[in-house]
This record gives C-alpha cells, sequence and structure tokens, in this order.
C-alpha cells in the first residue's frame, strides 16, 4: 500500500522536489545572451528574483560549456565567505588530495559564481584581479538585484541578464515535464491556473502543485481529476512575489479544504530566514540538513552516514534532536519549537526528509 502522496502517483520518489532544471524551459533567450557574453570575454550580471531560474541557468551553461572552456561552479551560499579562494578553486587535484594543475589563461577559464552577494569586497576583489589579469577568460555572477554586488565588482560588469518571471505556459510545461512519468491528476487549465498564482516564479509552482497533491491526492488521483476550479479553491488568494529570503512566499491559506468540503492541516512557515534558522543548529545539524535539502528523495540512516562520513550513532542522535524526539528542551532553547526533520518509512526502512516549511526557506537560498 502507497505510503508517501507521490507513490498513489505511480513516483517511487517526490517529482516536484526543489532542485535546478537538467533542461531549461523559457530561458532560451537568456541563455543565448549568456553565450555571447561569455564568447566576447566578459564579465556579466544574471539578476531575477528567487526561484526564477537563475541557478537553473548558470548550471545549464556549465554542463554545456564547448571543450574550449574550462567551467568552474560555486555557490556563494553553500560556504561562508571566509573560505572563498580563486588560488584553491583554480586547482585541479588528482588521488590523495594532491594538486595537479593550476588553472591559467591558457585554459580559458569561465567563472560561473551564483548568489555574488554573499562575498565581501575582498573576495570580490579576488575575481576582479583574476579577471583583470586574463586568468580568468569570463565570469558570470548570479544575484537577486545588481544593486546587492560590491561596487568594486560592478564596476567591471559588461552587460545584465534579467531572469523574469515565465509565461504561464512556460511554468505549465515545466510541471507537465515532472510528472509525465507518472500519473497527472490535472488538466492542463488547472496548472496554468497555477502558474498563474505563483506569479510566474517556477519554485513556488513547484511548491503550490505539491501542496495541492498533499491535500487532494486521497479523493484526486485519476488522471485530469483536478481543475482550474479545485485550484483557486484551494490555493485562495493570489500573492505577489517578494525578493526575501522568509518562508512568506507559498501562496496559499493555512487550511485547504478537500472535495467533500472537509478542512485539511497545510503546514505552514515557522521558521525564519536561511541565516535564523542556520544559527540555531549545531554544525553537524546543520550539514545533515543540507544534506537532507540536496536530495531528491529522504534518506536512511546508511544513506546519510555514507554521505557525511559520521558514524551512525551520531547521525542518529542528531536527527532524534531535530525531528525533537529527544532533548526537546535543549532544542528549544535554541529557539526550535517545530521538528527541523520528519521520519517517515520506505520499504519498511526508517528514512527522513526535512519538514515541508524547512525545506521550503532551504530551496529559497
Amino acid at each position: 500500500m502507497p505510503e508517501n502522496w507521490f507513490e498513489k502517483l505511480g513516483f517511487s520518489q517526490n517529482p516536484l522536489g526543489i532542485r535546478p532544471a537538467s533542461e531549461l524551459v523559457g530561458l532560451k533567450e537568456q541563455e543565448n545572451q549568456a553565450w555571447s557574453a561569455i564568447e566576447s570575454g566578459d564579465l556579466f550580471i544574471v539578476t531575477g528574483q528567487t526561484g526564477c531560474g537563475k541557478t537553473s541557468l548558470l548550471r545549464h551553461l556549465v554542463t554545456r560549456c564547448p571543450p574550449k572552456f574550462t567551467p568552474i561552479y560555486h555557490d556563494c551560499s553553500e560556504t561562508p565567505a571566509s573560505d572563498f579562494s580563486m588560488a584553491k578553486l583554480l586547482e585541479r587535484r588528482a588521488l590523495f588530495g594532491l594538486v595537479r594543475k593550476r588553472l591559467t589563461s591558457a585554459d580559458n577559464v569561465v567563472l560561473f559564481c551564483d548568489e555574488v552577494q554573499k562575498l565581501g569586497s575582498d573576495k570580490a576583489e579576488e575575481i576582479k584581479s583574476h579577471f583583470d589579469s586574463g586568468i580568468l577568460r569570463a565570469v558570470v555572477l548570479s544575484t537577486i538585484d545588481e544593486l546587492n554586488v560590491v561596487d568594486s565588482m560592478r564596476s567591471r560588469v559588461a552587460g545584465r541578464i534579467m531572469v523574469a518571471p515565465l509565461a504561464p505556459e512556460a511554468v505549465a510545461d515545466i510541471i507537465e515535464k515532472r510528472l509525465q512519468a507518472g500519473i497527472n491528476p490535472f488538466t492542463r487549465d488547472a496548472l496554468l491556473e497555477i502558474a498563474v498564482k505563483s506569479s510566474g516564479n517556477p519554485r513556488l509552482a513547484l511548491l503550490n502543485t505539491e501542496r495541492l497533491l498533499k491535500g487532494l491526492i486521497a479523493t484526486h488521483a485519476a488522471a485530469g481529476s483536478i481543475n482550474p476550479e479545485l485550484v483557486t479553491l484551494h490555493l485562495g488568494r493570489r500573492q505577489a512575489v517578494s525578493d526575501t529570503r522568509s518562508s512568506d512566499l507559498l501562496t496559499t491559506p493555512d487550511r485547504v479544504t478537500t472535495a467533500k468540503q472537509q478542512p485539511v492541516e497545510v503546514a505552514t512557515a515557522t521558521v525564519g530566514p536561511l541565516e535564523k534558522l542556520r544559527s540555531k543548529m549545531s554544525p553537524l545539524q546543520w550539514v545533515i540538513v543540507r544534506a537532507l535539502s540536496d536530495s531528491t528523495t529522504s534518506l536512511t540512516y546508511d544513506e546519510l552516514v555514507a554521505k557525511l562520513g559520521k558514524d551512525k550513532g551520531t547521525i542518529a542522535k542528531q536527527l532524534s534532536r531535530l525531528a525533537l524526539v529527544s532533548d526537546v528542551e535543549l532544542m528549544k532553547r535554541k529557539g526550535v519549537t517545530e521538528p527541523i526533520v520528519v521520519k517517515s518509512s520506505r520499504e519498511g526502512r526508517p528514512v527522513f526528509e526535512l519538514a515541508e516549511p524547512v525545506r521550503f526557506v532551504l530551496a529559497t537560498k
């Protein structure tokens, strides 16, 4: 008997999990502009709202760089700014971590720097210095707003590419592609309605689609059974997207209703921005949370042990705290009043995933 909502639709894992798209939808013009700038050897900025596809665009470009370029991708939100080092990024290591080669201007290096606003002026100077010296052939920066970039970096910007909210048709295409391997319970018009209520933001549309399915799967698992009227009923008012890291971006009320008008509780965001969330956890707990965030499916104890290189007992203890099963008072003193991690089962084994509000905060990083 299916244990998760997505299993009822024929999927072994959540098809709507937030992850950079493997193929771009609706961003062909921006892709062409980026290739032109890279070929010209420019330093340029990609801007746009959280969740509109900046990271997807950068990673798409990285995976499709012609052989004549050497791409380097760095997400500034993944590591502290103090750890950023152009020298290390330019190293190519062999077995046992030994430096095999240091990239030079002859390698036509293209740096893709995501969430560059996280870097301070000193780190921005490193990038600028390597670009000015010719070691970096081109530089692609992404940020919500160009004003977030330090002045010394903005002075080198040769161009700007805006990733705007997508047309409803493009957002509907994204959701359809995610659901094509199983049962798609939505009509095309219902997907267009989700896109409109998500203000053309792909990430919000995926999250809204998942919330709809969690609330309606018991009565609407058949193909084409969810129409625009149901979407309007359950998502309610349209909420404008703002450029914030808080978890109030999702356009859905605190409660949704089934076809029989029985209220179904939907998790609401109880955490603040990414930095606030991180401050409530120990370094190891944060590493566990990031590992769960990076995974497209829930993870077992053994999978987390393999990913993190820690013993099972240590992982189990921290998961128990994050789920507020043990040391509850300790976690409350740290400001954790709702579970960060939730436990379920898969093929008879316990598995763990992030609570929905926490996953949303991390997804909008």
